[in-house]
């Protein structure tokens, strides 16, 4: 068996704001976005576009209809548990994957690209 050198393309920045889908329902949300976005909301929605395979998280408060409660953690990420949305949509997440994350200004929302790595 042959070393191959390790060249640091695959590595992610840890500047890029990621949402993983877990295959136990949740989403994650990296220090990113929480700090870029999410940083006073205690509350999210949850919205999906089937044609676009695309998520969008958008901060909510306690008041709103359909909120999910943000479960923060130590390192300044935070989670959603998002099974009962998942499998509602039939979003695949038999394995865990991590997917990119723009802020849509106009949606006032974190869109997540589930078509992309």
């Amino acid at each position: 068996m042959a070393f191959e050198l390790f060249t640091m393309k695959s590595a992610r920045s840890g500047r890029e704001a990621r949402v993983t889908v877990s295959k136990r329902g949740s989403l994650s949300l990296n220090t990113v976005c929480m700090a870029s976005h999410f940083k006073d909301a205690e509350y999210v929605q949850l919205l999906y576009d089937a044609q676009s395979k695309r998520i969008a998280i958008k901060p909510a408060t306690a008041g709103d209809e359909h909120t999910y409660k943000i479960c923060r953690g130590k390192q300044g990420g935070g989670h959603v548990s998002g099974q009962g949305f998942l499998k509602y949509y039939k979003i695949p997440h038999d394995k865990t994957r991590s997917c990119p994350a723009l802020w849509d200004k106009r949606l006032a929302a974190l869109v997540v690209d589930l078509k992309k790595k």
